[in-house]
């Protein structure tokens, strides 16, 4: 084995690949979704200079998978598969940014047995005027739900044939 094929770069590490994306992939924060725009404008050089970085890919593509399940939950109705997995600190960071994103979620199903029942839901069913009992959200009467009787009167006349 000659001293020149020792010296080659790894296929793994891109001889491109900068010391902030290399301490990214070595580090904790590989997964930090603060880190998430540095790996993105990475792969863009990437894809400019015709190159591939596979740890720096696979980083990006965690937290997609990560965000492709949450959707798909959503999608499926699954929601307390949802709040199973978004229960996850990696995935609450990568929604701290999106204001009312736990309210949003909620307001797609208001079934309590679905909803991470919390004192954080309790709130937000009281803040909307709902009343709890029992775990179970009783909606008010209003113009909207409230059913009244309507009497109709139709006049049809008939012509003489």
């Amino acid at each position: 084995m000659s001293s020149e094929s020792l010296l080659k770069p790894s296929p793994l590490i891109p001889v491109t690949r900068t010391d902030i994306v290399q301490s990214l992939i070595d580090g904790v924060d590989r997964y930090n979704p603060d880190n998430v725009s540095i790996l993105e404008d990475y792969l863009g050089q990437q894809l400019q200079n015709e190159e591939y970085d596979l740890m720096a890919n696979l980083a990006i593509l965690k937290f997609i998978t990560k965000l492709t399940e949450l959707q798909q939950c959503l999608e499926q109705a699954r929601f307390r598969e949802f709040w199973e997995i978004y229960g996850d600190e990696s995935c609450k960071e990568l929604a701290s940014e999106a204001i009312g994103f736990e309210d949003a979620i909620r307001k797609v199903n208001l079934l309590s047995s679905y909803l991470n029942y919390n004192p954080e839901f309790e709130s937000f069913i009281q803040n909307r005027g709902l009343e709890i009992k029992e775990e179970v959200v009783y909606i008010p009467k209003n113009a909207d739900n409230d059913a009244k009787p309507t009497v109709i009167r139709e006049n049809i006349k008939f012509e003489r044939t």
